[in-house]
């Protein structure tokens, strides 16, 4: 598809700033921004947007045609100087804390220097890449970070009617085309692990689409392990919603181009690639003499899920089996209620040990959910007093399973509770760790904020995502602040190009003795033999 602008002038007003104040307790920012992403808002050809000016000349809107019927917007900024500052983020504990002025200064220039190779006239995607120094900076030190973008509201800022811009909504919804295909991400190498279209199958390895080499692609956007190709797409330009998509692969050391007829649906899309890519949620390996649970993630009914777990391992056992793995990799992480019959499941004796001490930064987002908090204490960085916090708990007998020997698979995807999750079981010697090693800090904050707009830039398409208001200092074997494996298990891109979990049947083989590799495991349970 041939992508046309049409520029229309907008005025320079100022405008209000809406922020989501509500705390989300331990919500994690990746499922979010997932279906945010997906949930793209559309506007008319030919309306009138105001949208500050801010640190820029001028604005205009661009509209980028779809169809016919589907217009999509891109805001267009012109900025002529450099940038002599980095934006604060005042209701997180460590950011403006670690934000030294020789880290600033280091930011600055390779932002002003992205500025410079841009160019003065920059679309949100260009915004995003030139400040992707300072972003991956911000999710390094807190991996709950992020910044996503989304076309605006039609309702909000553009001149139509309510029931017009819900129209619109629901017209993409269900009109819009997108390339269902799931990708793992090793070192920018995009292999397929998931494909509703025939044409790409796993182990598929993406070059290009639609003529823009994978490596142009991922400059603008974050390295995530587990993503869609319409979200990668979506942070290049709005390009995750084409009518078809010229896909350049790799099969086979063999490398062919295909065209791939765009699938509506965007919403059933998504979950059938994750039913796809994740397979069975239970399995029996029979010949490794383990069976195999995998936990998509911790939300709203984890009583549910503890008491599908507790099921599984008893019938695994009943069946004679010696070993479970539980498969919490691209777990985003979610609630915590009912952890402590989760803990329990594998830890026998208490008390299990959680937290030495918990902080958190007083803000206009938090000093109203604790009540030994004043406006007195707004900027500062308090301690929790510990009738407020969870140290240590005492595991529930009747949760207890036994004769399991319990692995847990972990990657860069286990995030917030889940990672929190696997530092408790590693430090009580409740389970093997095996996979990769977790990102900087993942098991550290918590009490996610929602999305708001990032108007610190530009009043335009960037919202920053999953702002932590708390930090906690944790019983862990963690190195430097990185949760690591007990049995090493990392991503290759050639092990994937197979088409087969290459992680797991790794760890099958060093369960079953098949494996010679087994000998940086960690003994990680107290009285009971690997």
């Amino acid at each position: 598809m041939q992508w046309n602008f049409i520029k229309i002038c907008i005025c320079c007003n100022t405008m209000t700033k809406s922020v989501n104040t509500t705390s989300l307790r331990g919500l994690p920012s990746s499922k979010i921004i997932f279906m945010q992403t997906l949930c793209l808002l559309f506007g008319l050809s030919g309306s009138i947007m105001t949208l500050p000016a801010m640190n820029c000349r001028s604005d205009s809107i661009c509209f980028e045609a779809i169809d016919a019927s589907i217009k999509m917007m891109d805001v267009q900024y012109v900025r002529d100087k450099d940038w002599n500052t980095l934006y604060s983020i005042p209701e997180h504990p460590m950011f403006d804390i670690l934000r030294t002025p020789d880290v600033s200064k280091r930011l600055l220039e390779e932002i002003n220097d992205r500025r410079i190779s841009v160019g003065d006239t920059l679309r949100t995607a260009d915004l995003f890449y030139i400040w992707k120094p300072y972003f991956e900076w911000l999710s390094y030190i807190d991996p709950h970070y992020y910044i996503n973008m989304t076309v605006p509201s039609a309702s909000a800022k553009v001149n139509m009617s309510t029931e017009e811009a819900v129209h619109r909504k629901k017209q993409l919804i269900t009109e819009a085309t997108i390339l269902p295909v799931r990708v793992i991400n090793i070192n920018d190498t995009l292999v397929v692990s998931a494909s509703v279209a025939p044409e790409l199958c796993p182990g598929d390895v993406i070059l290009a689409i639609n003529d823009v080499p994978v490596s142009e692609i991922m400059k603008y956007n974050f390295r995530t392990r587990h993503e869609g190709l319409y979200t990668i797409l979506n942070y290049r330009y709005f390009h995750g919603v084409d009518r078809s998509y010229s896909v350049g692969y790799l099969r086979n050391g063999h490398s062919s181009q295909t065209v791939i007829e765009g699938y509506t649906g965007m919403y059933s899309q998504a979950r059938s690639l994750l039913s796809m890519e994740k397979g069975e949620t239970v399995r029996i390996y029979q010949e490794e003499n383990t069976g195999y649970v995998r936990i998509a993630d911790f939300y709203q009914d984890n009583k549910a899920m503890v008491k599908r777990l507790v099921r599984s391992l008893k019938k695994f056992k009943e069946q004679g089996l010696k070993n479970v793995i539980i498969d919490l990799r691209d777990n985003p992480g979610g609630m915590g209620n009912y952890l402590t019959e989760f803990f329990s499941i594998f830890i026998k004796d208490g008390p299990i040990m959680l937290s030495k001490s918990e902080k958190l930064k007083v803000s206009e987002l938090t000093v109203k959910d604790y009540s030994f908090l004043s406006d007195d204490d707004l900027g500062k960085l308090v301690d929790i007093p510990e009738k407020y916090m969870i140290s240590k708990i005492e595991p529930k007998r009747k949760y207890y399973i036994g004769d399991l020997c319990c692995y847990i698979l972990m990657d860069e995807g286990t995030a917030s509770t889940a990672a929190f999750v696997c530092n408790v079981l590693q430090y009580n010697g409740g389970a093997v760790l095996a996979g990769e090693p977790l990102l900087h800090n993942a098991y550290v904050f918590g009490d996610v904020t929602g999305s708001r707009k990032l108007v610190a830039l530009v009043d335009g398409l960037l919202n920053e995502d999953g702002i932590s208001t708390s930090m906690s200092d944790l019983y862990t074997k963690a190195v430097d602040g990185v949760l690591m494996p007990d049995i090493h298990i990392p991503y290759v891109a050639k092990d994937y190009m197979t088409g087969k979990d290459a992680m797991l049947d790794k760890l099958l083989k060093i369960i079953s003795g098949k494996s010679n590799v087994i000998g940086g495991i960690r003994k990680a349970f107290k009285d009971q033999e690997i």
